[in-house]
């Protein structure tokens, strides 16, 4: 994992396994705040101070490894990280879960998991932190039918799941939950086979976290049919950032979330 400085984007050192064992995907999910950063492995993840790169602690659980999703994706805010593991099994196949441990102790908190699975849930596909929240997808969620894919928002003090968002509209095997964002009081998830604007020409939606309310529907000026616009979304503050690789050569689309 090779870490820059955002101002200069200088190169300043790179991270390893402390271990020094191969071939397990390390680097296969990174995450950041100011003072750490977090890297799923697979079947575990590894945590290091950002200030020079000193390897902190490891991130493993004895019944978990990488058939269950273990350590992909990430996600850390200023107490807590959060590894994802959208393949265990919890009474219904692939049913998925979320670890919360304590980012200064690296103990484990709290497991994470939908109030309403179905088999092939895949809760924890994608996945961000912010404060004391939690935004997670789950693409296999099929309330809007098959495979819809659907949103938990989870309390990081508590544990306990605050809302399910749905995916908007009847929207089979979209598997929205892949990319979801979210900072302060606002979130955004993709939604790349949206076809309103011709196929997969995508769309991405922004909600707050307090109501649940969807507020902002996100489309590039100039739609188009395969630009999959929502492959990638990111929320910091008043801005917005959503990828449609497709789009051309490739294009990202800056919005205010105002």
């Amino acid at each position: 994992v090779y870490v820059f400085e955002v101002p200069s984007g200088e190169f300043l050192f790179e991270l390893e396994r402390p271990d020094g064992f191969d071939g397990v995907r390390f680097g296969v999910s990174v995450a950041v705040n100011t003072t750490q950063v977090v890297v799923g492995s697979g079947g575990q993840a590894f945590v290091y101070r950002l200030s020079d790169g000193a390897y902190q602690y490891k991130l493993v659980l004895e019944e978990l490894g990488d058939d269950d999703g273990f350590g992909s994706p990430v996600a850390i805010c200023d107490d807590y990280v959060l590894v994802s593991a959208s393949a265990m099994d919890i009474g219904v196949v692939n049913r998925g879960a979320v670890f919360v441990f304590d980012a200064r102790t690296g103990d484990l908190l709290h497991r994470l998991v939908a109030n309403d699975p179905n088999p092939d849930h895949f809760f924890g596909a994608g996945l961000d932190a912010d404060g004391t929240f939690a935004i997670i997808g789950a693409v296999g969620d099929d309330g809007q039918g098959p495979f819809t894919g659907a949103m938990y928002l989870h309390d990081l003090e508590t544990g306990r799941q605050v809302r399910k968002i749905p995916a908007p509209g009847f929207s089979s095997f979209h598997q929205i939950g892949f990319e979801v964002a979210i900072s302060g009081d606002r979130m955004v998830f993709g939604d790349q086979q949206e076809s309103r604007n011709g196929s997969a020409s995508g769309r991405a939606y922004v909600h707050n976290i307090t109501t649940g309310a969807r507020t902002h529907d996100l489309e590039p000026e100039f739609p188009s049919p395969f630009m999959f616009f929502g492959s990638a979304v990111e929320i910091d503050g008043p801005d917005i950032v959503v990828g449609a690789p497709l789009d051309q050569l490739g294009r990202v689309y800056f919005f205010d979330r105002n």
